[in-house]
């Protein structure tokens, strides 16, 4: 993929000199060469062209834009950020208590409780899980407002 924006850029470069520059006197007397123009490009060009993608990329909706667009055409993206979650959030119960297990420490009602409720919410989620994202993104809406499955 990066090999195709190089072979973009060179492409670019040699069109605009040569069928632009080159035919405007008062542009070849700037660039003379070619060698001038790409190294003039490539010094004040490409930073300004990083700068306006940052400022693209941080200041406008593009980037949500995008994941929309990549969580619709792909739903198994929501899927696995889900099952993500799911997992993260029973193996640190899980590791809680063997922490507490392996210090001598007896595992306490509480700990049993929590991990009774992560694992009847897991097994309630994943009883009526069907292909359809629908399911997962309520699933995923859920977390993201309380914080916590």
């Amino acid at each position: 993929m990066y090999f195709a924006f190089i072979l973009s850029a060179v492409n670019t470069l040699t069109v605009t000199y040569y069928l632009a520059i080159e035919r405007a006197q008062v542009l070849k007397d700037i660039f003379p060469s070619f060698l001038i123009y790409v190294v003039f490009f490539v010094v004040i060009g490409v930073p300004i062209l990083i700068t306006v993608g940052i400022i693209h990329f941080k200041k406008t909706s593009a980037r949500k834009a995008e994941v929309d667009i990549s969580i619709e055409t792909n739903p198994y993206v929501i899927r696995n950020l889900v099952n993500s979650e799911l997992i993260i959030n029973l193996n640190v119960r899980l590791a809680r208590i063997i922490l507490n297990s392996e210090q001598g420490k007896k595992i306490d009602e509480e700990d049993l409780k929590t991990l009774q409720e992560v694992l009847n919410t897991t097994e309630d989620f994943l009883s009526n899980r069907t292909v359809a994202k629908e399911r997962d993104l309520e699933f995923f809406r859920k977390i993201n407002q309380s914080g916590r499955l």
